[in-house]
């Protein structure tokens, strides 16, 4: 009946677990990153900057994967001792640095590809939030917090989207953009959360899509 209720809930929403391309497409990346990062600890002015810039990126393109969908358990990258034995020559690091690019390009046209809808209305992690999931909601306290009571069937796909963001940033999103990065570190079972953190006014604009039909 969970499993149903599930379905049923994200039939027009994002999975509930990535596709493959977006562990593989990071892992990818983490490979080269961890090649030139070692290459810089014995040529230090190799490229530094173009290394940062990218790292800097995976970084944010890993933390977009993970606020969706939880931790990314299993990437798989070479141990010290393999890149050890790649030759830090400049054009093996220019071509690791080219690589880096192709896979973190590869990375967000598989999340723009897995998260339709994303952009439009609230979204806790993987899970779209609208009217019909929605008891009730209120905004209370100082400083303001949003109050939200979820259906039975609502519940049950909550607490299976948190438990996988467990001691890690769970992303909740309002027409596409974080509002707040609240760790989970129990699974929600009774139905009832709160998001706090962010201003009266977003929470005003959170409470308007809780009414919007879903889709």
């Amino acid at each position: 009946m969970v499993f149903a209720a599930i379905t049923m809930l994200l039939s027009n929403a994002v999975s509930l677990t990535p596709p493959p391309t977006i562990a593989a497409s990071l892992a990818g990346a983490e490979i080269d990153i961890a090649f030139v990062d070692v290459c810089l600890e014995t040529h230090p002015a190799l490229r530094a900057e173009d290394f940062a810039k990218r790292n800097t990126r995976y970084v944010a393109e890993r933390s977009k994967s993970e606020g969706v969908w939880g931790p990314l358990r299993d990437l798989e990258v070479e141990d010290d001792a393999t890149i050890a034995h790649r030759i830090c020559h400049r054009n093996e690091v220019r071509a690791a640095l080219h690589r880096i690019d192709v896979a973190l390009d590869a990375h967000a046209a598989a999340f723009k590809s897995a998260t339709p809808g994303i952009d439009r209305g609230l979204w806790i992690g993987s899970m779209h939030v609208c009217a019909k999931e929605v008891l009730d909601a209120m905004i209370g306290g100082d400083p303001p917090a949003l109050s939200i009571r979820l259906t039975k069937d609502a519940t049950a796909v909550l607490e299976t989207v948190i438990s996988r963001s467990i001691d890690t940033p769970i992303a909740i999103r309002l027409d596409g953009a974080v509002i707040a990065r609240p760790v989970p570190y129990d699974p929600i079972a009774s139905g009832r959360m709160a998001i706090s953190g962010p201003t009266r006014e977003t929470l005003d604009r959170v409470l308007r899509a809780l009414r919007v039909p879903c889709p």
